[in-house]
């Protein structure tokens, strides 16, 4: 993505047209897109949060989903990140988040103070958007909520996976997974 916003930053002019040529040229001829980052031990760095506005701007067609989750239990999950199968002993998402990230203070508490600052930038920003659904990850209606969403997608397309259920004191359905092959790409208002 970063490929993308650097081709199509000029600081003297404003883009009013559709980008995703460009966008496609960067990224891939794909239909769905996700940028599913996490911090290293050096930087925090989520491009699809700082380049929001750019990316609403520059892909007018676009449908954004933002996919959210109670604040508690987004926590619960980074808690737990280190322990899934085939993880990386440096991918310390809890360690990484609180050393690198602009929080304050640096503890849990400031940690779910920067997730809801920034759920509610995410919601204002794609309140600009042409097309932007908003789904409860750990609602039995998500799938439901997504096919009315998207012409031609079942309910039965959303699925929920977590390694660390058991492990969890109260049911934490944990990061949900859409087929996206499945989706139109006609979304309805």
């Amino acid at each position: 993505m970063l490929d993308f916003i650097a081709s199509v930053f000029d600081p003297n002019a404003f883009h009013e047209v559709d980008a995703e040529p460009k966008f496609r040229a960067a990224c891939g001829k794909f239909d769905v897109f996700a940028q599913l980052d996490f911090p290293t031990c050096n930087a925090c760095l989520f491009p699809q949060w700082t380049y929001m506005h750019t990316l609403i701007q520059l892909l007018p067609n676009a449908c954004f989903i933002l996919n959210t989750r109670p604040a508690a239990n987004w926590l619960r999950s980074v808690q737990l990140w280190d322990k899934m199968k085939g993880t990386a002993p440096q991918w310390h998402l809890l360690k990484n988040l609180l050393r690198t990230c602009p929080i304050s203070p640096r503890n849990e508490t400031g940690l779910l103070l920067w997730y809801e600052r920034h759920m509610e930038a995410a919601r204002d920003a794609l309140r600009t958007a042409k097309c932007a659904v908003e789904i409860e990850v750990e609602e039995a209606s998500a799938g439901e909520k997504l096919a009315r969403a998207f012409n031609g997608t079942s309910k039965s397309c959303w699925t929920q996976r977590n390694a660390h259920r058991a492990s969890l004191k109260r049911r934490d359905p944990g990061p949900a997974t859409l087929k996206l092959s499945t989706l139109s790409r006609s979304p309805t208002p």
